[in-house]
């Protein structure tokens, strides 16, 4: 692995995933680009060996950067690195092309470790994410068609919404970025097809959150 691409636009968590590269693969030279726009412009003239991909960005889904390479960059091996844990953002990257999926939330050595086995043949996972792929598998045909709503991750949004906390109390209580509780709130809106806080809190109790 000589060459990466980093598709991420929040500074702090480039800068961590960028070392993380680093870490993985010494000598690696990683380009970084913020948004969907950036990055198919750059691989219109350019290759690489490894892209890790952002899936919730200011311009568009990281999926379309993903699909982008499976067509035109069979070659790069692409990972997901994004705080969304459900089954919707997972398969659909999955289906896109991804070869990967890691969770931000897993601690800097534990995802050094993870993109490191790539080398070894081992797809880099974080274990929540393997689980649900077997948990998907492991289901029932029926289950499977079920529509995915939302992610523990979400539901604890959710009920701290229907509490009536703001952004920044959501962002303390759960321990996380005010950049990633914002990222949370708008899909859990998408995914519920809400766009308040009383619509959000209306289906919370729908949901006995």
């Amino acid at each position: 692995m000589k060459t990466a691409l980093l598709l991420e636009d929040y500074a702090p968590m480039r800068e961590l995933i960028g070392d993380v590269m680093r870490h993985a693969f010494k000598g690696i030279e990683v380009t970084e680009v913020e948004t969907v726009q950036q990055a198919r412009a750059l691989l219109e003239t350019r290759t690489f060996n490894l892209a890790l991909v952002d899936l919730g960005l200011p311009d568009g889904s990281g999926t379309e950067v993903i699909e982008f390479l499976s067509g035109h960059h069979p070659q790069t091996y692409t990972v997901v690195a994004t705080m969304f844990d459900d089954d919707h953002n997972l398969f659909a990257a999955l289906r896109a092309g991804a070869k990967g999926y890691l969770l931000k939330e897993e601690p800097a050595p534990r995802l050094i470790a993870l993109i490191k086995g790539i080398v070894q043949g081992n797809p880099p996972l974080s274990a929540g994410i393997a689980r649900r792929i077997l948990a998907h598998f492991s289901s029932p045909p029926a289950e499977r068609q079920l529509p995915c709503l939302l992610s523990p991750r979400e539901r604890d949004v959710l009920r701290l919404i229907s509490q009536g906390l703001q952004r920044k109390e959501i962002s303390r209580e759960l321990g996380i970025s005010l950049h990633t509780t914002c990222d949370y709130i708008k899909e859990v809106y998408r995914k519920l097809n809400v766009s308040s806080r009383a619509e959000a809190a209306s289906k919370a109790l729908a949901f006995n959150l």
